[in-house]
């Protein structure tokens, strides 16, 4: 009888357990029903409230580029002194900018849903997942097939306009490089790193703010054109943009295609490649990337190697990953070359690129034209008619300095002995820093240029344009890229021992 009852309670335990948890699966089910209706209805009148906004704000201050609004535990935290103030139901938290054009993009999200919206776009609403629900869904990407730059930490997105840089709007077009126009970013004093961080897009970004100017290089393939580093004419290098999981190295013959090895760091496959827009300048211990300023020189490898890592600090300039920074590796700089005799480079319009002939050394200057002499002083800056041309694109969003100035040294190395080493180094770096190339006594033969590494612009490229093409030996053990103020040309590759020279410099990259 006991046995009955204790049975008959363990049976009505269960009935009234599976009725709660159909009753609390209901509850659930109309709050989430609830919630999306209301998270939909709130996003479409957002979208009408915050473009009026700005079309009223901005009928009364011109130098209005964009609005920002933000939502944090279902209130308005907007960091702007304008508010949107809605009145409807609140979003538990998101954010909502408003472009030039009084177009609305956002991400909104409550406990259950998520509504994306871009500038030219319907609202999206999803179930909210653990992948998150924020603008970065909706940046901005060009149509070229090039990865979304990485704007992630205290990297600040900017445009040229008007003779400045300003903050760039980075959920609407900012760069594309379909039309030779790649992306470009700073890093400023730590003073007023959150000024400009929390700043509207369309912010003059002042010049004695900026520390180091930096370009996107996106992650791509490229079809091998030159397996066997004969001496060819100069042609198109054609390239794919890839994304970080996509990776093509398996055949290594002509038309056949690779991923470039720029985008493999320390075994992660890349998006891409932060590169130095100008040679480093400043000093060895408060290092520079900016234009119009002297290159810094007169240090041997090892100590541009150790001025390269300064880069790498939270407090000064922002960076926030750890040996994130480094100096220049040989395919590296190949990746930026190749990227330049593309279609989506200067190659792509037609156009020569003029060299940096300056004699002082200074950053981002351009010669008249292909014949002028060097001279001390700086014939064209950057930001001019003619300066520009000295850059990758052929316009102010390229790299420049890869043609003359100082003679750039990058981190490549073949084995050699003591006696050949004058770069400082005791003892080589982590292989994740250099690249490492067969040992070999000859520097100008066909199988000198055999011992490349594909991608580096070293023996598929030998003699372009009536470059220097010395690969290195072990009596001549490092690399030096770029030619000279008096023989500027992005293709040249010659050797030294890396030993202190005025004429040498260097840049950085971020991985």
């Amino acid at each position: 009888m006991k046995s009955k009852n204790y049975d008959l309670v363990i049976y009505v335990v269960l009935v009234v357990f599976i009725v709660v948890l159909g009753v609390y699966k209901i509850v659930i089910d109309n709050s989430k029903k609830k919630q999306k209706a209301l998270l939909e209805e709130s996003s479409s009148a957002i979208v009408e409230l915050a473009s009026n906004r700005y079309k009223e704000v901005s009928s009364t201050d011109n130098n209005i580029f964009s609005l920002v609004y933000k939502y944090y535990k279902y209130k308005e935290v907007s960091t702007s002194n304008d508010k949107l103030n809605y009145d409807g139901y609140t979003p538990k938290g998101g954010s909502i900018i408003v472009n030039m054009e009084a177009e609305v993009a956002f991400a909104l999200y409550n406990d259950y849903y998520c509504a994306i919206k871009d500038y030219d776009g319907e609202i999206a609403i999803s179930v909210k997942d653990g992948s998150g629900c924020d603008l970065e869904k909706v940046y901005y990407e060009d149509e070229s097939g090039a990865s979304k730059p990485d704007v992630s930490g205290n990297i600040i997105a900017v445009m040229y306009q008007d003779g400045n840089w300003i903050k760039a709007d980075t959920y609407q077009k900012w760069y594309d490089y379909k039309q030779q126009w790649w992306a470009n970013a700073v890093l400023v004093d730590q003073e007023v790193r959150a000024k400009y961080l929390y700043s509207t897009p369309g912010t003059i970004v002042k010049d004695d703010d900026i520390l180091v100017h930096l370009v996107w290089v996106p992650k791509y393939k490229y079809q091998i054109f030159n397996s066997y580093s004969n001496e060819i004419s100069e042609t198109s290098i054609e390239i794919v943009f890839q994304s970080s999981n996509e990776t093509e190295s398996n055949k290594l013959s002509n038309e056949q295609w690779i991923t470039h090895p720029a985008f493999t760091f320390n075994g992660e496959e890349l998006d891409g490649i932060w590169v130095a827009k100008f040679e480093t300048s400043g000093t060895k211990d408060e290092p520079l990337v900016k234009p119009n300023k002297e290159a810094l020189n007169s240090l041997t490898l090892s100590e541009q190697f150790d001025a390269s890592s300064v880069f790498d600090d939270l407090n000064t300039y922002g960076i926030m990953k750890k040996n994130y920074v480094h100096m220049m590796k040989n395919t590296e700089w190949g990746a930026v070359l190749y990227l330049s005799q593309s279609k989506y480079g200067i190659y792509g319009i037609g156009e020569t690129m003029m060299g940096n002939n300056s004699l002082s050394y200074i950053t981002g200057c351009a010669s008249d034209d292909s014949l002028s002499p060097s001279t001390l002083e700086c014939q064209n800056e950057y930001n001019t008619e003619i300066g520009v041309k000295a850059s990758t694109t052929g316009n102010i969003y390229g790299i420049y300095d890869m043609a003359g100035g100082l003679a750039e040294a990058v981190m490549a190395y073949t084995k050699t002995t003591d006696d050949n080493n004058l770069s400082g180094f005791t003892e080589a770096p982590d292989e994740t820093y250099y690249d490492l190339y067969q040992s070999g006594e000859e520097s100008d033969t066909k199988e000198a240029y055999n011992r490349k590494i594909y991608g580096d612009g070293t023996g598929e490229v030998n003699n372009w344009y009536g470059c220097t093409s010395y690969m290195i030996t072990s009596k001549k053990p490092f690399f030096i890229r770029g030619g000279s103020s008096i023989n500027p040309n992005i293709f040249s590759f010659d050797i030294y021992n890396g030993e202190n020279r005025s004429d040498i410099g260097f840049r950085i990259v971020m991985s």
